[in-house]
């Protein structure tokens, strides 16, 4: 397996982690990604781009204000407290349903550990994963969506919760739903659902403890990983110019982070509640490499889908191959698609122009 590859599987387990309750699971579950080798020399760099400040609208109404205290108390308590459970996972998509169920440890300042119910092999995933909010990401949900607290009792898991609601401005329509723990903070469910109403991404605690009783490994080992020196903007216009895709919009959801790492560009796209990381290289596809992968077209492109409960979509153009791996409803998957290959369209002649010689080599995803 390619170091390239290695890190896209890296990349999967915090395919979320832009979005607000994002799931640090599809690596677990997913296999590998068709993801090959970027020459070497490049540098592993973190690209992070800040949200920008909510715009004052107008005064906030008081459910509004207490919603977003309550998602801000669920971001410190998914970093700050300690927990076990078993989780449940499920997506929903023209593919099919695909669900999980995982055991969770996490242990302040460690990290999170996770592994399929029942397995005895436990992988370390992102702060950002399965009980946790990215505060980061609060400010854009704040931007794209309404949120509001219903006034009915609710429990999950045993624990009685507040349930906070989040639809588009200027839209009655729910979109995403978390049940926070009343007594800790902790989010114990999570549900989002597209413009119809229909459930695409769904989970909850089965069971969980304010605790960690039996650590399953040493707290070194549930590490959060190096992802390289944190960059900004300029970094990402000076990618552009060299040639690289990195959209500011795709499907509806705006540039979140970017990262370089061994070699692997890594864009995520959020909007809050939805997120969709795409991963780009130079070269073109080997179709003997995807076998098994489902040949479909969208947005007007060949692609090649597989069912997973992330949807991941790889496609190649334009000299490029990109693979998006997707928490988020089928047609911002398509939209991300097509916002890829209109760049690819714009931005050929100035690759050639650069001289990216590596239009004839091709990409093994499984080398």
């Amino acid at each position: 397996m390619s170091v390239a590859l290695r890190t896209a599987r890296a990349f999967a387990l915090v395919v979320g982690a832009g979005a607000l309750g994002g799931i640090a699971l599809p690596a677990l579950v997913a296999g590998e990604l068709p993801v090959g080798a970027i020459p070497p020399g490049s540098r592993s760099v973190s690209m992070t781009l800040r949200a920008s400040p909510t715009p004052t609208t107008g005064p906030m109404s008081t459910t509004e204000l207490r919603a977003i205290a309550l998602l801000r108390r669920a971001a410190a308590a998914g970093a700050n407290q300690a927990y076990s459970g078993t989780q449940f996972v499920t997506s929903w998509s023209t593919a099919g349903t695909s669900s999980v169920v995982v055991d969770l440890q996490h242990l302040p300042g460690h990290g999170v550990l996770a592994r399929l119910s029942g397995a005895n092999a436990a992988r370390p995933a992102d702060d950002q994963a399965a009980a946790a909010l990215d505060p980061r990401a609060l400010a854009v949900l704040e931007r794209y969506y309404a949120l509001s607290v219903t006034d009915q009792p609710s429990q999950c898991a045993g624990h009685p919760a507040e349930v906070v609601e989040a639809r588009p401005r200027g839209s009655s329509a729910v979109v995403g739903r978390f049940w926070l723990d009343q007594l800790s903070g902790l989010v114990l469910r999570r549900e989002l659902y597209d413009r119809s109403g229909r459930t695409v991404r769904a989970a909850a605690f089965v069971n969980v403890a304010m605790s960690v009783p039996q650590p399953w490994a040493a707290p070194s080992q549930a590490a959060a990983r190096d992802t390289g020196a944190s960059l900004g903007a300029p970094e990402i216009a000076d990618l552009r110019r060299a040639g690289w895709q990195a959209p500011e919009r795709a499907g509806g959801l705006e540039l979140f982070d970017a990262r370089s790492h061994l070699g692997v560009l890594h864009l995520s796209y959020t909007d809050g509640l939805f997120a969709v990381s795409v991963f780009s290289q130079p070269g073109r596809l080997n179709p003997d490499s995807i076998k098994g992968w489902q040949p479909v077209r969208l947005a007007g492109t060949p692609v090649w889908t597989r069912p997973g409960l992330s949807g991941r979509v790889v496609w190649s153009q334009g000299g490029w191959v990109h693979t998006a791996v997707a928490d988020a409803p089928d047609a911002v998957v398509t939209a991300t698609v097509a916002a890829f290959t209109g760049s690819a369209r714009e931005s050929f002649g100035h690759r050639i122009r650069r001289g990216l010689a590596r239009m004839g080599s091709w990409v093994d995803p499984t080398s």
